[in-house]
């Protein structure tokens, strides 16, 4: 299951700039740690999360796919997740949410 998630705490603007680019809807493109639920057989047969820097929740749904799962992508049970600006990793949630945060800001 691949569900959706709503940043909790951010500032309207860039809050209604990150709900402009997805798309919360049945079907959705997304993948998000923080609402991704996976059968166990499953994950123990592609082998779990691989040891990746960042993407590794993109990385398992992708090798769920390959594998043969049916995927439930669905926004009937989003999630309110960390709408942290500084994160553990560059390039993960909370870099993406800080390039939203700062569009439309002047300098």
């Amino acid at each position: 299951v691949l569900g959706t998630v709503l940043p909790d705490d951010l500032p309207t603007s860039a809050f209604n700039r990150w709900l402009q680019r997805h798309r919360l809807t049945e079907g959705h493109p997304h993948v998000h740690g923080a609402n991704l639920g996976i059968r166990a057989d499953t994950y123990l047969a592609i082998g779990g999360f691989a040891p990746l820097y960042v993407g590794e929740d993109v990385a398992l749904a992708q090798r769920a796919v390959e594998a043969g799962a049916t995927i439930a992508r669905t926004a009937t049970i989003p999630v309110m997740t960390s709408a942290r600006l500084r994160g553990r990793v560059v390039g993960g949630f909370a870099t993406y949410l800080n390039t939203v945060s700062k569009e439309g800001v002047a300098g």
